[in-house]
């Protein structure tokens, strides 16, 4: 107290705002080691039965290895190694289809070609110059993968969604660990049945690939071909027509000859009862000329009628085949525009397990983050725990 006192009067009280701030700095003033302090610290490490470098040696030979961080640090390395296999694995899968397809060499399907439409010269040929069409004839193919723990429910649930737009399902299967969905959708109906299936999962489980081509050309060569086919029907009926006409023209021809004839005849009978010997014997001269004369317009008009359904069969024919290729063509267009408006896919459903769950909605890396992080803490825990402050 006579210490605080003396600092009280030698400091001006004003100065400190509260009792607190004074023994606060008298103490911080009068701050100092107890006098003997090295006397008495070498006094008490005289008693210790061993020197203070051996007890380090000691405690640092006792100190076990640092298993807790080496055990983080393998956890670190098994998920990394774990990884990249998965990692390969995938993209090994994501590159397959793509090779694949690239290397099968598949061309568009085009209408086949039969021997009529050769004899007609109705030949596929894709129109390369139409750039100016801007038709749009999308053949939409779907594929998509869905990770699920339950399998046979995911294949029931979209089963019901394409059933339920208006779908059909082709093929399916559901099994404990895969399954898959095989369907046909109508395309008017496509999004909003991408949208239902989408809701089914999570985003992070889900993976769609949609492919579509644009089957112009295919569209274009058809047309083209209808065309053509209309124009041999046209031809075909002109032809027919004229060989009708030029045949009537004949016939026609034939009858007036006859008729002409028959006249003569006629008035020959008449002369003949009041003719003379000699002109009788000129009548019948003439009659016998007549005769000959009809008998050959009759051959030659049955000539002509069997030319003339020769030719109308065979018009006949070219006009059914060119109309059966027309209805070929007809009957190929309306598939096309039905293939379009179908859209084809796949579904398929695999079996994910706990681990994998974690691993997709935590990415890898932060497990090895923290591991690592947990290894240095641990070693860092090792360390000072052997050192010996002394």
């Amino acid at each position: 107290m006579v210490a605080l006192e003396k600092y009280l009067r030698h400091n001006n009280m004003k100065e400190y705002k509260n009792i607190n701030e004074v023994f606060e700095n008298w103490g911080k003033e009068n701050q100092k080691l107890p006098e003997g302090n090295l006397i008495l610290k070498e006094k008490i490490l005289s008693k210790i039965p061993f020197t203070l470098e051996g007890y380090r040696s000691y405690e640092q030979k006792r100190k076990p290895l640092p298993w807790m961080s080496m055990a983080f640090l393998t956890m670190a390395i098994l998920i990394v190694i774990g990884n990249i296999g998965i990692f390969s694995k995938n993209v090994d899968m994501a590159i397959a289809p793509m090779w694949a397809e690239r290397g099968s060499g598949i061309q568009p399907e085009t209408p086949a070609v039969s021997d009529q439409n050769k004899m007609l010269g109705n030949y596929y040929y894709p129109n390369q110059n139409a750039t100016t069409d801007t038709r749009e004839f999308l053949k939409i193919n779907y594929n998509a993968t869905i990770k699920t723990r339950n399998v046979g429910d995911m294949v029931a649930k979209t089963e019901v969604a394409v059933r339920g737009f208006g779908g059909r399902v082709d093929e399916s299967s559901g099994g404990e660990k895969y399954g898959y969905v095989n369907f046909s959708i109508p395309a008017s109906q496509f999004e909003m049945f991408k949208s239902q299936i989408k809701s089914l999962t999570n985003a992070k489980l889900f993976v769609e690939e949609i492919n579509s081509t644009n089957l112009l050309t295919q569209k274009q060569g058809i047309e083209r071909n209808q065309t053509q086919a209309n124009n041999y029907i046209i031809n075909f009926k002109n032809e027919k027509a004229q060989i009708v006409k030029n045949h009537s023209q004949i016939i026609n021809s034939f009858n007036s000859r006859v008729d002409g004839l028959n006249k003569e005849l006629v008035l020959l009978q008449f002369e003949w009862q009041a003719a003379s010997n000699s002109r009788r014997a000129e009548i019948n001269t003439r009659f016998a000329q007549i005769q000959t004369e009809k008998n050959t317009i009759q051959e030659d008009s049955a000539n002509e009628n069997s030319s003339y359904q020769n030719k109308l069969t065979n018009v006949n024919q070219k006009i059914k085949d060119a109309e059966d290729t027309l209805q070929s063509y007809q009957t190929a267009d309306q598939n096309l525009i039905d293939n379009v408006s179908m859209v084809n896919g796949t579904i398929s459903f695999d079996w994910v397990s706990l681990f994998e769950l974690v691993n997709i909605f935590v990415s890898w890396y932060w497990f090895v983050v923290a591991f690592l992080i947990g290894a240095v803490v641990s070693y860092w825990r090792y360390r000072m725990s052997m050192r010996v402050f002394i």
